[in-house]
């Protein structure tokens, strides 16, 4: 019988990567005993934590088999609930309002930049270059603020 591993957990997890690369494929790649794995995998057992090490080469070998990084993913949900505790989180409709902002912002400096009138016509000079990614730098703030609202509202959420 399967254990309930709480909804993204580091245990959930390690469960998913046993799930994908098998039990043994996943022992011999951290040079661990599987009972050692699957004690990272229960969320009963005291010894659960998986070393930072262990996960890095699991995350390693799931990208090269064609699958997203689920350790990257696990940390950077922690990291995206941290900063949404750190930035008072608004709601998402307000927040998205506020993002089109820069966003019109990256769609003007592209306007102008192509603009068959600009100073080189369709091709982008540098400086044209510097401010489109200004802009989008601008947006990207905005969609990360997105980001952290969305997160800070889903329940079950690691902290």
């Amino acid at each position: 019988m399967t254990k309930r591993r709480p909804a993204l957990s580091l245990e959930d997890t390690v469960h998913l990567v046993v799930g994908q690369l098998r039990m043994e494929n996943v022992a011999a790649l951290v040079d661990r005993d599987a009972a050692v794995v699957r004690r990272w995998a229960d969320p009963d057992s005291p010894d659960r934590q998986i070393p930072l090490a262990a996960a890095i080469i699991l995350d390693l070998a799931m990208v090269r088999a064609g699958q997203p990084a689920p350790f990257l993913r696990y940390h950077q949900m922690r990291v995206d609930a941290a900063r949404a505790d750190a930035h008072g989180a608004q709601s998402p409709a307000l927040r998205l309002i506020a993002t089109l902002e820069p966003i019109g912002a990256v769609a003007t400096e592209i306007r102008m930049a192509t603009h068959p009138d600009g100073d080189q016509g369709e091709h982008i000079t540098p400086a044209e270059a510097a401010s489109i990614l200004a802009a989008l730098d601008s947006a990207q703030d905005e969609m990360d603020k997105l980001r952290r609202d969305v997160l800070a509202l889903l329940p079950g959420l690691p902290s």
